[in-house]
């Protein structure tokens, strides 16, 4: 097989956003709270073909979430057998089937600019297996695409330590904190309240959601070892550290979180002793994790007659 060069257009773009309500495009530009990258074309160049015929599989990958990525990426096609080894299969003619992308730099889009995140183009030429059909018959076949990107979110909230004396005096009111968050597949909210008392040891507890559509392992992997084949039991983890005021809590970076068995993180921390009233801490909240999403494309072999 030969690898094709694939294109890959590196644009800066900045973007922090908050909330996780879907994907909108502006004057053409796609930027999505609820995701990273995504294969935005994964087609071939045709639905049908008979016997023998070359088709080309296009696949399309940008970044439409709201932050540059730092390391490479994975790309997987998989689905009928591809190899060629016998004329009753696909033959991979040009491409390669299983891909390291480039998303060093991968820049995020700007839509204030009107400027589109960086994109990755691949294609695979393949030739139409020889099934030797009767006259009138056809054999369907679906292709998938899997791509695996290295991603994290983060979140920001303030909450506000009170001491007794200052409760006594002016009462003042709770409500819930409110969390600012990046883009990302994976969205975490803070679920305690902003207002807490003095000399306690704070109780964080975290809402973490899976937004994207796809699933997580564990960063600890490099997603250009991985196979597409992904064991159940490395799903849906992901790794989370919180600090309060740039101090560790009990949630510093080592924690692994399950968040189909649990979808609550709770952490700890104890805030140095202080003669104020009224302290504000800032709680920052990062879930780093390797995200992974699939897609599918169609096609048709018919007999020659």
């Amino acid at each position: 097989m030969h690898t094709k060069n694939f294109a890959i257009l590196s644009i800066l773009a900045v973007v922090i956003v908050s909330g996780c309500t879907g994907t909108t495009s502006t004057s053409g530009v796609e930027f999505s709270q609820i995701a990273g990258v995504v294969i935005n074309d994964f087609s071939l160049d045709t639905d049908a073909l008979f016997e023998n015929e070359l088709t080309t599989l296009n696949i399309q990958v940008q970044n439409v979430g709201a932050k540059a990525m730092t390391t490479s990426s994975q790309l997987w096609i998989y689905g009928p057998v591809m190899d060629g080894s016998t004329p009753q299969v696909w033959a991979v003619t040009a491409g390669s089937t299983s891909k390291t992308l480039d998303t060093v730099s991968f820049s995020p889009p700007d839509v204030a600019r009107k400027i589109p995140g960086s994109l990755v183009v691949e294609t695979l030429d393949l030739t139409a297996p020889s099934l030797g059909l009767a006259p009138g018959m056809s054999n369907p076949y679906t292709f998938y695409a899997r791509v695996c990107y290295p991603y994290s979110t983060t979140t920001f909230s303030n909450i506000n330590e009170i001491s007794k004396n200052e409760i006594r005096i002016s009462n003042p009111p709770t409500s819930d904190a409110i969390t600012r968050a990046t883009a990302g597949p994976i969205q975490m909210k803070l679920l305690s309240g902003d207002t807490v008392l003095s000399g306690k040891k704070l109780t964080l507890v975290f809402e973490v959601s899976n937004v994207g559509g796809g699933f997580t392992t564990l960063p600890a992997g490099d997603c250009t070892a991985m196979n597409p084949d992904i064991n159940q039991k490395d799903t849906d983890k992901l790794r989370v550290m919180v600090t309060v005021d740039g101090q560790t809590t009990s949630c510093d970076g080592s924690k692994d979180v399950n968040i189909r068995q649990a979808k609550n993180v709770v952490c700890t921390y104890t805030p140095a002793a202080g003669t104020n009233p009224t302290t504000s801490h800032t709680v920052i909240a990062t879930a780093t994790y390797n995200y992974l999403i699939t897609k599918e494309a169609y096609i048709t072999v018919k007999s020659e007659q």
